[in-house]
């Protein structure tokens, strides 16, 4: 997995940088263009074709090796974050199987389901946090070169927009960690309904259930409703040429993808965050003295037989 660390920092750095080229050398083409057509009217040294055919192909091969790069970045990073979900899966499932019967009192089949089906399905986008810092300095320092100091007028406003997108996001991990309360709830409310749909329909509880499978979902909708207009407060991040008009306008257009991708990921790290807090929320149900736990194995018990004995022990502890 680190070979696919390294090789994915190296596309990533590849692309950051040659994806600004493109506009430089469509500057330079024209500038070249407009050069040679001064030479021919007044008289002078035409400059040679063959450079100006020469920035034609670099051209070129800068954008095939921009997209390549960035297509194979978002391929390698998706199958990165499948993996981890798969291995998340195995574990749980593994972890699943063999719980005992303390420990599934607190770990229902319904919370099991939830933490494969919603919260690993969360942790796959990772990568953004740092590529998107990476592509915006090297967009600055093309800018710096290309404009000069007044490059840092337009980009001044988007950093005093960072204090604001932390709070933002500060407050969307904060409704996500509460909305996940419902659904967990209602997670476990349609699994009892399921598990016992003969004696939900002999006893005519169906009105009931469904009021309150609906009052539970109504509440998670409103938790994630909140979460996304939050998350929508970002959106001057993605339009920066809304309020950026330099005059070379199309340089900033280069902010357009990481402005757009790091606000999106913050939000994704917000989720990712709160899934794995609730995945490694499993309760160590049993803490016992340390001779117990020697005795206990020594006799070869279980974790069942285990609880039994050391239930006995305290028994015999209170009496005495």
């Amino acid at each position: 997995m680190s070979g696919i660390h390294c090789y994915l920092v190296a596309i990533k750095v590849v692309g950051a940088t040659c994806q600004p080229m493109g506009p430089i050398l469509v500057k330079a083409v024209i500038d070249f263009a407009k050069a040679r057509a001064v030479a021919r009217e007044t008289g002078g040294d035409v400059p040679s074709i063959k450079k100006g055919f020469g920035m034609a192909f670099g051209l070129i091969g800068v954008v095939l090796l921009a997209n390549v790069s960035q297509h194979q970045f978002f391929h390698k990073s998706i199958v990165t974050g499948v993996a981890a979900r798969v291995a998340l899966t195995a574990c749980i499932y593994k972890r699943g199987v063999r719980l005992t019967g303390k420990e599934r009192v607190t770990l229902t089949n319904s919370k099991i389901l939830d933490f494969i089906s919603t919260d690993v399905s969360r942790i796959d986008a990772c990568s953004q946090p740092w590529t998107a810092p990476l592509q915006v300095t090297i967009c600055l320092i093309i800018l710096l070169t290309q404009l000069g100091p007044s490059a840092l007028a337009g980009f001044s406003l988007i950093v005093f927009i960072f204090p604001i997108q932390e709070r933002i996001i500060a407050r969307h991990f904060k409704t996500r960690g509460k909305s996940m309360k419902f659904t967990d709830l209602r997670a476990k409310v349609l699994l009892v309904v399921l598990s016992s749909i003969r004696v939900v329909k002999y006893f005519c509880y169906e009105m009931p259930f469904l009021k309150r499978i609906y009052d539970i979902h109504d509440n998670e909708v409103r938790g994630i409703a909140r979460s996304n207009t939050r998350s929508l407060l970002t959106s001057p991040w993605r339009s920066p040429s809304l309020f950026l008009h330099p005059r070379s306008h199309f340089l900033f257009q280069l902010l357009r993808q990481p402005m757009m991708c790091f606000p999106r990921s913050l939000s994704n790290i917000a989720d990712a965050r709160n899934a794995l807090g609730r995945l490694k929320m499993r309760p160590s149900d049993l803490h016992f003295p340390h001779g117990l736990v020697y005795q206990c194995f020594i006799h070869g018990h279980s974790e069942d037989q285990y609880a039994i004995y050391y239930l006995r022990q305290c028994l015999t502890s209170i009496r005495s």
